[in-house]
């Protein structure tokens, strides 16, 4: 059965773990999937050991009453024991096993130990394993990490899948923007052992309280009211201040019978964003912005303006 929504996985009260890792974390991760963000040695395992209560806080209070399998950043697999040994220590059901095996693409492993994988064949059998466990709340950390991005679609597809028809909860930490949106309901961003800031993933990025916590979730333009004076001078209607990429618009203004003071200084492009340095001649000073990429590319020199989408 589903777990109660109104109810938390966890509450942490004043929560540390020495020395400097953890440093006063209060929280309440809610059921559902939450991402537990940030950068390398911002405290996101130190976090989930907590949980998994593979270590002990040096102070505060850990509370749950979930029934939790924890698949730890090094896997955690048995040395002795074979893929397929792995999963039925978790299960008795011979078809949840097998489609266990083809989901994650080990059925030719099926014999096979651990040592013997790949290190991308290991991050899938962690997961696999995990996703069989009898459990309320599964905890990954950096889960597929060793899986190529372009290959890890089906295999969180089998995530959302699994975890949704048994009704748990997970949390799962990353440094990936990307994932976190694609993946999460929930999200707790980690900084120098404390947590910066926790909430849903939709209001994180787009009603970010500040640039700083904006970040956490990718390019952002941050829109003051003097910057919307400056840079967007024919917008009346008041700009959102977290302007996300996809909610800027830039036109090419080479026709407009009042030429722009805005010119574009250099372009990058970033994949699914484009960087986007622009001068403003009236100003003489130039800002970084950030929008969907552009056909044709803006080149420099050209004059443009600001809008939002």
């Amino acid at each position: 059965m589903p777990e109660d929504q109104s109810a938390s996985v966890f509450d942490l009260s004043h929560v540390c773990l020495a020395p400097k890792r953890l440093l006063d974390v209060t929280l309440s991760i809610r059921p559902g999937v939450t991402a537990v963000l940030g950068a390398s040695g911002s405290g996101k395992t130190s976090l989930l050991n907590i949980l998994a209560a593979f270590e002990k806080p040096s102070a505060g209070v850990v509370k749950s009453g979930a029934r939790i399998f924890w698949a730890p950043q090094d896997g955690g697999l048995w040395p002795g024991m074979t893929v397929h040994e792995h999963l039925s220590a978790m299960t008795r059901e011979k078809d949840a096993i097998a489609r266990t095996l083809d989901a994650f693409e080990l059925a030719a492993q099926a014999t096979q130990v651990p040592a013997t994988l790949s290190r991308g064949q290991q991050s899938r059998l962690t997961v696999a394993r995990a996703l069989l466990a009898d459990c309320s709340a599964l905890i990954m950390d950096e889960p597929l990490a060793h899986i190529d991005t372009n290959r890890r679609p089906p295999f969180w597809e089998a995530i959302r899948k699994s975890i949704t028809a048994r009704g748990q909860s997970l949390i799962f930490a990353t440094h990936e923007p990307e994932l976190v949106l694609g993946e999460a309901e929930h999200v707790i961003c980690m900084s120098s052992g404390e947590v910066f800031t926790s909430g849903t993933v939709a209001e994180l990025y787009w009603q970010a309280a500040s640039p700083e916590h904006a970040a956490f979730l990718g390019p952002v333009n941050w829109v003051t009211r003097e910057v919307q004076t400056a840079w967007f001078p024919q917008t009346n209607a008041a700009i959102p201040q977290c302007l996300r990429p996809e909610q800027l618009c830039v036109d090419a203004a080479t026709s407009s019978p009042s030429p722009s003071p805005i010119t574009v200084y250099a372009a990058r492009f970033r994949g699914s964003h484009e960087e986007l340095i622009l001068h403003h001649a009236g100003l003489d000073e130039t800002k970084t912005f950030w929008h969907r990429p552009s056909n044709p590319v803006l080149r420099p020199g050209i004059p443009v303006t600001l809008g939002e989408r």
